[in-house]
């Protein structure tokens, strides 16, 4: 079971890196947002409805990746790490988001007005009237958040599922996925519907946010981090119980400040210059580097 564990999270990281994401029309992420999209209404008791919806959702989803592994202990290993592995790397999006952040990052310095248009689909804030460093620090928090809600608790759901079964780990990852999507698309303070879901996803997320602050303070070679009280502090500005700790994070070992206009400041020690135009290529470098190596413990852990 190890050695299927190992190769399922192994071929997982290899499809995402080499081959990306599978045509919207039959990403089972993709499915589910329509269906979050199509459920999205004004609901007289929105609680309970969001409620209803979530779990519906959630378990449709998870449904499918849970059928996948089924069909997988029926095979032989290497058919069983390829299946279950193309199916986890529907769950990763890594390369996806590092392309993401390089292309706006390139339009910054040839057509701000496409990358404020083009970075919608990393940040959800109002950037119409956003400066180049504006832009780049939208582009590191994403990297930094994203690295956190979008790899890192799905790598370490999948890893802690595992140890049961890898089929285990599969759906484990999926549910996680499932729940971190309704809170992207309706997880909002002014959205009752969706309160359910942002409660839910802040407890899945709360160990990977701050996993992703000792990957990047490891992958930097600044240990020293974890135990700074300053950047602590910083990691508590944002309303976000959990997102200030990746990002706040990230600027440290960056050494630039990130600024969400009107929200927050995260500015620890060492991180008071803006972004620059190189800061974004070194930001996916410093993301890649995190990533490998919760990848590599990850294996270790599962190989034990």
């Amino acid at each position: 079971m190890s050695a299927i564990a190992v190769g399922t999270l192994l071929w997982a990281v290899l499809v995402d890196a080499v081959v990306g994401e599978p045509p919207r029309r039959l990403h089972p992420v993709a499915v589910l947002g329509g269906w979050i999209a199509a459920a999205d209404d004004q609901y007289s008791r929105p609680i309970i409805t969001g409620t209803g919806v979530l779990f519906a959702g959630t378990a449709g989803f998870t449904g499918a990746y849970v059928g996948v592994g089924i069909v997988a202990q029926q095979l032989p290993a290497i058919a069983a790490i390829i299946l279950m592995g193309t199916a986890l790397s529907t769950l990763l999006s890594l390369r996806m988001l590092t392309g993401v952040a390089g292309s706006v990052a390139d339009a910054i310095e040839s057509d701000i007005a496409r990358a404020r248009t083009d970075i919608r689909a990393l940040v959800g804030r109002d950037v119409s009237q956003a400066g180049p460093a504006e832009l780049r620090s939208a582009i590191l928090e994403s990297l930094a958040e994203n690295l956190s809600d979008g790899f890192v608790s799905t790598v370490l759901a999948f890893t802690l599922g595992a140890q049961i079964a890898p089929p285990v780990g599969l759906a484990a990852a999926a549910v996680v996925k499932a729940v971190n999507t309704y809170d992207s698309m309706v997880g909002y303070e002014h959205r009752r519907f969706g309160t359910p879901a942002a409660r839910l996803d802040d407890l899945l997320q709360w160990l990977p946010a701050r996993a992703t602050a000792v990957l990047l303070a490891l992958s930097a070679g600044q240990i020293r981090l974890l135990f700074d009280q300053q950047l602590r502090a910083t990691a508590r500005r944002p309303a976000s119980p959990n997102s200030g700790w990746p990002m706040a994070t990230f600027a440290a070992v960056s050494g630039v400040r990130l600024h969400k206009r009107g929200a927050y400041r995260l500015d620890p020690p060492g991180a008071e210059t803006a972004p620059a135009a190189a800061s974004v290529a070194s930001a996916i470098g410093r993301i890649r580097r995190s990533a490998g190596l919760l990848v590599l413990l990850c294996g270790v852990v599962l190989w034990l």
